[in-house]
């Protein structure tokens, strides 16, 4: 193929990668690709089919990008992604943007904030939020009051769902309580 290569994502989907630039149709097939380049931990390609789709509106595409740039700390533009999927309704895009509140990473911290994003990736079914919740509520943590009852809601409905380590952490919480 000389310069042309495929790439065939997880979907199906296929892209064309020509000479370095990588064509794709749709803003799903450039997530796809893109994820799998990603999975590859073929960076430079991944981001750039990311970011063609995430500026496209594709919610899945704007938290992975946005994580990638997280993790490289350029946490301006991770803000800028998390905040596009979670406006659109993405759960874990909430979820990622409240961690960022929380932090105070690429943003001033605020507590409040990152509760309300927190309890949106919740709604969303998101449940490592649940989890993060549960916790500050446990600890007293992002300006809330401690209240073992809501920490055990959050934990059991997490649970109810299927989320291991929402199980896990409801298992502990129940054992402390026995104990004490």
């Amino acid at each position: 193929m000389g310069l042309r290569s495929l790439i065939v994502g997880a979907s199906g989907g296929a892209a064309l990668l020509l000479g370095g630039a990588v064509l794709a149709a749709t803003p799903a097939e450039d997530y796809a690709a893109g994820l799998h380049a990603y999975q590859q931990e073929d960076l430079i390609p991944a981001m750039q089919l990311l970011e063609r789709a995430a500026e496209a509106g594709h919610p899945e595409a704007q938290v992975l990008l946005g994580y990638i740039l997280d993790r490289a700390e350029n946490n301006a533009a991770a803000m800028r992604y998390y905040s596009l999927a979670a406006a659109s309704g993405n759960a874990e895009g909430a979820y990622r943007l409240g961690v960022l509140y929380a932090t105070g990473e690429g943003v001033e911290r605020d507590p409040a904030a990152a509760v309300a994003w927190m309890r949106r990736a919740v709604e969303g079914a998101y449940w490592p939020a649940a989890v993060v919740l549960a916790r500050a509520y446990l600890e007293g943590g992002l300006g809330l009051a401690v209240d073992r009852a809501e920490a055990e809601r959050l934990l059991r409905q997490a649970a109810d769902a299927g989320d291991e380590p929402a199980r896990s952490a409801l298992e502990a919480l129940t054992r402390d309580a026995v104990k004490n």
